[in-house]
């Protein structure tokens, strides 16, 4: 089919007909790709459309890593919770603290896990809300919680048993969040 390029402001557009929209599965959004042949237009897919179904999924394939009290509200991302003591976090080692490397006991801990993964597994992806050190570090975010400075440690990760979950103290602003995924998303995508 052969279509002419339309002006759009400063751009140029293409009409395209409902039949070959509907064809493509074409609706709001699209992804454009510049290929050897011209330009590919494609439906945009979520990356997490199926997360929650695949956790979901999981849950019902491992029950011992699934809570089991469903009543309770799970953490959502952005919570900010004080742990338990306990035999540490998955991959850490620390034994018994209740706490993973240079982080003391008792120090909050944010929820990083996106909410999918929350609401269905019994562990839960967190960083250490560390005491803010005076050196400007970009793997820390800097934030005030319950009145005290504190960092984002995001360069110590811990995947938290949801056994050890303790008090609830509140939340990061949601500027502070935007800027702890934002470097998150630079630390693994560099």
């Amino acid at each position: 089919m052969d279509a002419k390029l339309v002006a759009i402001g400063n751009s140029r557009g293409i009409r395209i007909p409902k039949a070959l929209l509907e064809l493509a599965g074409l609706e709001d959004s699209v992804v454009l790709e510049v290929t050897e042949n011209g330009v590919l237009v494609s439906p945009a897919v979520s990356v997490r459309e199926e997360w929650d179904a695949a956790a979901a999924r999981l849950s019902q394939l491992d029950p011992p890593r699934i809570a089991n009290d469903r009543a309770r509200t799970h953490p959502k991302r952005g919570d900010i919770f004080r742990l338990e003591a306990g035999t540490g976090s998955a991959g850490t080692g620390s034994g018994g603290t209740g706490s993973g490397p240079g982080s003391a006991l008792g120090d909050p801990y944010l929820v990083l896990s996106p909410d999918e993964l929350n609401r269905n597994l019994a562990s839960f992806v967190m960083a250490p809300l560390l005491p803010s050190p005076s050196e400007n570090l970009p793997f820390r975010i800097r934030c005030r919680i319950a009145g005290q400075d504190r960092v984002a440690a995001l360069d110590r990760l811990e995947t938290v048993p949801e056994a050890r979950i303790g008090e609830r103290l509140g939340w990061l602003p949601a500027q502070a969040l935007t800027d702890a995924l934002t470097t998150l998303r630079e630390l693994f995508t560099a």
